[in-house]
């Protein structure tokens, strides 16, 4: 299976924060930190088209994602809006900085098909049986 190596940004997002504002159980939310957003030339590498669920994995965790078409799009860059999806690609360590490392992450990217993003109770429960 194709995969790209990309770097990785995470950040705020207005429609994120709308979702937030609205809770995060809101379907708004869910939609808009549960998505990688590409250059259409690296969705047409790995092989999928926007909408399909893509693996997202760095140094420090993995996750089930859609890929959507980046509003700038830039070849290489991946963007994740904040959330807990996007938490657990990034470090705990802060380098004294009070601040994981958020932007800049080394991540690949590959097709995830007939795997479903999971929603934020399923995450947790997840989390929960391997933290155990």
């Amino acid at each position: 299976m194709p995969s790209l190596e990309v770097i990785l940004l995470t950040g705020r997002t207005r429609r994120q924060g709308v979702g937030l504002e609205l809770g995060k159980l809101s379907d708004v939310y869910f939609e808009s930190t549960t998505q990688v957003r590409l250059d259409p030339s690296d969705i047409e590498k790995i092989g999928v088209e926007a909408g399909d669920t893509v693996e997202v994995k760095t140094e420090h965790g993995n996750v089930i994602l859609k890929a959507v078409v980046a509003p700038r799009p830039s070849p290489g860059i991946a963007f994740i809006p904040y959330g807990p999806w996007a938490n657990l690609l990034i470090g705990a360590e802060t380098d004294s900085t009070g601040m994981p490392t958020m932007k800049g992450l080394k991540a690949t990217i590959s097709p995830a098909p007939g795997k479903q993003v999971l929603t934020l109770q399923e995450l947790f429960a997840e989390l929960r049986a391997t933290t155990k």
